[in-house]
């Protein structure tokens, strides 16, 4: 998935941290990622719930509404599991870890001071995705319109975060602090290789035009009418 990329990442260059950084370890919760997840999670939530209930494409005419199926039941068990694996990649990273602030703000290097922006937009970004995947879990077993588009942005935004990451890591952390590890770049080509297979899935398959039918209902006028 393409969290794990950047995590390893994480892992490794807090690795040397005690020993780069020159600074005492400090145990506790930074109160800097707390206000960063929180302002990520409202602004999430804020805008999740205008999406739910404001984007509604037309269905077609001769949409039929069918049961989630053939195909598409490997997107949605993608989707059950990417809240729980996304959620557990992003506490596992230490975020929330006092050390790992010092020690980056700390670190004997030049860029240290944007390397601290970066983890911290990394923590903002990712619980973004958090919620942007509950929310297309959300519209995808209720077989909304608007699904089709928006995972189809999630995955097309999920493989360009996974490089961006990637390529900002490369620049801003020195390559004695990293490890020349393949596998950090697992993560970028599963990304790309679901973005290549699903993005097009969505775009042309007839039994997704034919399933996501349903819009958000409005709601209807019950007053009284009144008579002259």
């Amino acid at each position: 998935d393409f969290l794990a990329k950047h995590d390893q990442i994480n892992n490794q260059t807090r690795y040397q941290l005690s020993y780069f950084g020159n600074s005492e370890a400090a145990s506790g919760i930074s109160t800097t990622a707390v206000i960063i997840a929180l302002v990520a999670f409202a602004l999430g939530i804020y805008f999740a719930f205008r999406v739910y209930k404001n984007y509604n494409p037309k269905p077609k005419a001769s949409c039929q509404g069918k049961a989630i199926g053939g195909w598409l039941v490997l997107p949605a068990i993608g989707l059950v599991l990417s809240p729980f694996i996304m959620g557990f990649q992003i506490f596992s990273a230490d975020y929330f870890s006092k050390d790992n602030w010092l020690g980056l703000q700390n670190l004997d290097i030049e860029n240290s001071g944007t390397l601290s922006i970066v983890f911290g937009a990394e923590l903002f970004v990712n619980i973004l995705f958090l919620i942007f995947a509950l929310l297309l879990t959300v519209l995808f077993f209720t077989k909304r319109t608007s699904l089709p588009k928006l995972i189809i942005g999630f995955y097309a935004v999920s493989f360009a975060f996974t490089l961006v990451d990637l390529f900002v890591y490369d620049y801003l952390v020195p390559s004695y602090m990293l490890e020349n590890d393949p596998s950090l770049y697992k993560d970028a080509t599963r990304s790309f290789i679901a973005a290549a297979i699903w993005i097009p899935y969505f775009l042309v398959s007839e039994r997704v035009k034919n399933t996501f039918c349903n819009v958000y209902p409005k709601k209807t006028d019950t007053s009284p009418v009144e008579h002259p």
